[in-house]
């Protein structure tokens, strides 16, 4: 096999050159520089580990610190809706405030109430008015309330037939001719327009003083009586606990009485107010 020309020209170059003299191998010395070149390698990678090693321990530590010294998040709990409980009334002007609340609140009410005269009023009562019937003498008569807005502006009709010989005389009932008399403001006609009238019936007026009286059950439901006046003029029963609807009332000496249920029961309709031709306004 023969040289390449690139070997061969090397050759020729390198014979021409003349390195000198080399000076004598001192083997000791030679091994002397292995063993300290080992101890500097030796070395540097044990710094370098343990630089390693330290930053590696402070990272850990730093973890560690910021761990100790974060609070833990507080722990959120979803707001209750529970409503705190509603004090029981414990005065009569506390009694009376609940009590109007709670018929102004109802959907609607049935009362049959006797209202003296010989009289006797069997009506629904709701927010947007009445309807029921007057009796008196053996005569019955349609009562109706109309409300204008929510409890404003209402009104009372009554026919005539029921009001002749005591809110009517002879010649009124006459003049009447079985239209509807326009009786608004008539008492206690006028309290049981609507239920917002018939809330505010409960509370006391003309300088009337009110009490608590004594507890009783009625039909099954425990009550409690406001007494109005000093010498007991009346009282109406109503019930000790939530929703506090009045129950029975009667008059001094329970001469008069009335009752109050259904409530809340489906709300009859009510016939249409009267048109004008067919309203007699005999009180003004």
């Amino acid at each position: 096999m023969t040289d390449s020309p690139d070997l061969v020209q090397a050759r020729a170059v390198l014979h021409g050159f003349d390195v000198g003299p080399l000076p004598p191998l001192d083997v000791d010395d030679v091994v002397r520089r292995g063993h300290r070149r080992r101890r500097v390698v030796l070395a540097q990678r044990s710094a370098a580990v343990l630089v390693v090693v330290l930053a590696a321990a402070a990272g850990i530590a730093s973890v560690q610190s910021r761990a100790a010294h974060t609070p833990t998040p507080a722990a959120t709990a979803s707001p209750t809706t529970t409503p705190s409980p509603t004090p029981s009334p414990t005065t009569v002007a506390e009694r009376i405030d609940v009590v109007m609340a709670a018929v102004a609140a109802a959907g609607s009410v049935h009362v049959v109430t006797q209202l003296g005269g010989g009289m006797t009023l069997d009506v629904v009562v709701t927010e947007d008015g009445a309807h029921g019937t007057l009796t008196r003498a053996g005569k019955t008569s349609e009562y109706l309330g109309v409300d204008g807005a929510k409890g404003r502006n209402g009104a009372v009709y009554v026919k005539a037939d029921a009001l002749a010989g005591s809110y009517l005389s002879a010649e009124q009932a006459s003049k009447a001719h079985g239209r509807w008399v326009f009786a608004t403001g008539v008492s206690p006609l006028n309290r049981y327009m609507n239920l917002l009238a018939l809330s505010q019936s409960f509370y006391p007026t003309n300088g009337i003083t009110q009490s608590l009286g004594r507890t009783r059950t009625i039909n099954g439901v425990p009550t409690i009586a406001i007494v109005s006046g000093v010498k007991e003029a009346g009282a109406v029963y109503v019930e000790i606990g939530p929703p506090y609807r009045p129950v029975f009332s009667e008059s001094a000496r329970h001469v008069l009485h009335g009752t109050f249920s259904d409530w809340d029961a489906p709300v009859p309709k009510l016939p249409p107010a009267p048109a004008a031709a067919d309203i007699y306004r005999p009180f003004g």
